[in-house]
Formats: C-alpha cells, structure tokens, sequence
C-alpha cells in the first residue's frame, strides 16, 4: 500500500504470486518470469527464465562423452525390453494420492466453531492416471485440527491454474473473482464452501440486462464496487451495499470525492499509510507513518489517497491560485484530520500489510542494510508504540497476504531463487509467538 494499492500481475501469465528480489524487481512464482518496473512506475520490463533440467547443460562434447553417451543409451535399451519381456501384460494401477499439487493459500477468516479456518487452493495433477485431467479445488482446512473440513471443485471453465481475485467489503462478506470471467462467488463461512451469486447480485439491475460479459473489483481504493462489461459493451460501476450503479464517471468521481455528497450517517473512519520523500519539503521526515481520519459511510464510493507526500496543492477555500501545504494531494476534501503516528522513528522499506480502523499490521527492515530480514509488527494505532516483533528468519525472503482471524494472525512467507519455498505462519495475535507453519510445497489432504 506504500506503493500501489492494485495488484502487480506477471506480463507472461497474469499470476499476481510474485517474489521481490529488489526494489521494484519481481519474479513470478508460477512461469518464473523475471520483470521490473521502470521510475515512473508505468511500463513493467520482462526478462523470462525458463526453468532449467538436467537436460538443459552445454558442456563440450568430446568422442569420450559421446562414446558414454551411447553406451549408455544401449544399456538402458536392453533392460528395459528385458523388463517388458518378463512383467505380465496387467500392469498395476497408480494409487489415487498419486499426484503433483500447488497449493496456495487465499485468506484465514473467522472458524464458526470459534478456530481459524484457511481456505486453500490446489492446482492438482494427477501422474499416470490416464486421461484424468488435471483439478483445481477450494480446500477448506482446519490449521488447528490439522484435517480438511471441505473440498470443492472450481468452475470448469476457469482452467487449471486461473489468476483468482479477492476482496472483503466493508460488511464482512469475502468475493472471488477468476480473472476474465463473468461470475463472482461468496466465501460461506458457516457451510466451509464457495457459492456462486453472480445472479443474485446483479439481477435486479435493469441497466445489466443484456448480462455480464465481465466483472473485477473496483480499486480498492475506490471502496466496496465492481466494475462490469455488460454483453453490449457497456461499462458500470457497482456498489451492492449502497445498491448504487453508475454509467456516468464525472456522477461516479463527485459521489467518490466531493463533501456535498456525503451521504447522511457518514462518519469518520481511521486510515494508515505511509508517506514517501518530499522533493518540494525535502526537511520533512523521508518517511513517515500517517494514520488520518476519512469521512465516508460503509459500502459507499470513496477515493482514498494512493500515496502521501508533502506537497503545495490549491486552496480554492482563499482563491483559485491559493496554495497551501498538504500530505495529500487529490483527497483533502474528505480527510478531515492526520497525523504523524510514530513521531522520531525511522522506517526502511515499510509496507502496510494489513489494517482495520484501530488494527494495524506493518512489515519492514530493521535497519538500512537490504540484506536484513523483514520483520512484522503490530502496532498499537492510539500511541504509536510496538506490541510486537516477528521475523521469520530467512534474509532472501517475501513476507505477503497478511490477513487476522479468531485471535490469529497468517501470511504466506516464500523464498527467493537462492532459497526456494512457500509456507503459511500462523501467529499468535496477542504476544506474536509462532503457532503454525504449513509447508505448502508439500501440502496433502488429511
């Protein structure tokens, strides 16, 4: 959120799962394309690494190793037609666990038994099975009891590895999105299972009647929307809590923006992020952790800033060419009071990694020295201090996808090329102690 508040995807293959290996210097962990962003932050620069096999050495070829090479090319012949000869022709069958899988955690939400739950996705394929064709499935698993309370198979038509969208709006419901696809699906906590309600959600709107060609979250910053393609190319913004639908984007931005618009029983609401480097204010602190409030009402458009730093922008309140000093450049309309939240503190590569209006969750280096492992924080948001410390360990590692459930706290930690791997923590939300580390690489059912 420091830096962009939309998800990165892989120009190869769409996948948002990315490892940083330096600043602005990403490298996707299911094609393993390398790419980077350019200092304006605009085009994103590929360099593609195939994954290398035991076939892919070029070492010199001499009449020595070709000499081996066929021999041992002959060898390999005779036993195996010896191997056909002997064995009968009934051959015995893989067992049904015989499969490769890359499973993936999505979001820990609130258990209705009172324990955390994960829900899991698993690109599954299945080795010398015939024709069986490869699944991709929601697992519903308890981290705790150690088993799998559902299974479920996603929408055929997703393929088997789709890039898969989340968000939690403001009224607690968790929607999915395939990328490219038409149909939004709701995370049922109480039956553990993903329920489709595209219909349900969209049939009341007589402007979608043509019906949905496709749909994605608005920016989050944006607040609780969707943004859809109707089948006759027609583009809407939607907002279910609100049941407001918007074909016009000058009506969309003054309802997201303006104070006039607020709608009765807005409030304000406390936010977090942090600045960046001023080169009009160059005194000011490099960075800085701000919480400030925003007047908004639930499930409403909204316009949150994207980033915060020390600028000159217009008062229009003492004139057209007034000026006045501002950490927020396009949405000072609605934010109503910020400030500093940690007064004196030096942050090093920080992230906002999860935050509730007086819940906040931080990663960043301990010092300057890149080499350092990140580390997590929470911090406490009325004074500023830290409850507590996590570091995982490994310094070429990415710390991502923090999410709070039932006194919990999980985020997916990986490796980078030097050392590759990819677990979920589960941490204890109160003290930060290590409860839980799931090894995903090698993740079965039980």
């Amino acid at each position: 959120m420091a830096k962009r508040v939309t998800a990165l995807k892989c120009p190869q293959c769409g996948s948002v799962k990315k490892q940083s290996i330096k600043e602005d210097h990403y490298i996707c962990n299911h094609c393993d394309t390398e790419y980077f962003l350019d200092n304006d932050d605009i085009n994103v620069n590929i360099n593609h690494h195939h994954k290398r096999t035991s076939w892919g050495n070029t070492k010199e070829l001499t009449p020595t190793t070709i000499g081996v090479g066929i021999g041992a090319v002959l060898i390999l012949i005779f036993f195996g037609f010896s191997e056909f000869l002997s064995n009968s022709t009934v051959r015995p069958q893989p067992k049904e666990d015989n499969y490769s899988q890359y499973a993936r955690e999505q979001i820990l939400y609130n258990g209705s038994d009172g324990s955390p739950k994960i829900l899991l996705t698993v690109d599954r394929r299945y080795v010398g099975q015939g024709n069986r064709k490869s699944e991709y499935l929601f697992l519903f698993y308890d981290p705790i009891a150690e088993r799998t309370i559902n299974t479920q198979k996603a929408p055929a038509q997703w393929g088997d590895n789709p890039t898969l969208y989340l968000r939690k709006f403001s009224d607690g419901v968790v929607y999915f999105i395939a990328d490219k696809m038409n149909q939004v699906y709701k995370l049922d906590t109480l039956q553990n299972q993903m329920v489709e309600i595209s219909g349900d959600l969209f049939s009341s709107k007589p402007e979608l009647s043509s019906g949905v060609a496709t749909v994605k979250f608005a920016n989050d910053i944006y607040g609780d929307g969707f943004k859809i393609m109707t089948n006759d190319g027609k583009d809407f913004s939607y907002y279910p809590i609100a049941d407001l639908i918007y074909a016009d984007d000058k009506k969309f931005f003054e309802d997201a923006e303006q104070l006039h618009t607020l709608p009765a029983g807005a409030k304000d609401k406390n936010y977090y992020i942090f600045s960046r480097k001023s080169s009009s204010y160059p005194d000011e602190p490099p960075v800085q952790l701000i919480k400030y409030a925003y007047k908004e009402k639930p499930g409403y458009p909204i316009r949150l800033p994207y980033n915060a730093e020390w600028d000159d922008i217009s008062d229009y309140d003492k004139g057209p060419f007034a000026k006045k000093k501002s950490l927020f450049r396009y949405s000072d309309h609605r934010i109503s009071s910020y400030k500093d939240l940690t007064p004196g503190r030096a942050y090093f590569d920080p992230d906002i990694m999860y935050q509730e209006e007086n819940r906040l969750y931080i990663s960043a280096l301990p010092n300057a020295n890149p080499n350092n492992s990140r580390q997590i924080q929470k911090i406490d948001t009325e004074t500023g201090s830290v409850i507590w410390t996590y570091k995982p360990g490994s310094t070429q590692s990415n710390i991502n996808d923090l999410t709070v459930a039932n006194g919990m706290v999980g985020f997916h930690y990986s490796g980078s090329q030097s050392e590759r791997f990819y677990k979920y923590l589960l941490l204890n939300d109160k003290d930060g102690t290590l409860i839980k580390e799931i090894d995903l690489d090698n993740f079965r059912l039980k």
